[in-house]
């Protein structure tokens, strides 16, 4: 599957979320390691998805709303 994350800087680091599934965020205190924290964070929402039989929530048609200044980072994360 191929997520769309979005990271972007603030004043205790970087914050990184993935509008496709709710909830799904991370930090780190670099560009790098919020990348690798979110790259995580979506594997382990896949997999409690796919073990809770809930992988409908994962949705690929949740279009960005909004204006955005972070950074998009697309690719395959799981």
């Amino acid at each position: 599957m191929q997520f769309n994350a979005i990271i972007e800087k603030d004043d205790h680091g970087y914050f990184a979320f993935v509008p496709n599934l709710k909830g799904c965020v991370s930090q780190g205190d670099t560009m790098e390691e919020a990348l690798l924290n979110i790259k995580e964070a979506i594997e382990l929402y896949i997999e409690t998805l796919e073990r809770d039989e809930l992988t409908s929530m994962a949705s690929q048609d949740f279009p960005l709303k909004g204006e955005y200044n972070g950074i998009y980072i697309f690719g395959n994360f799981s």
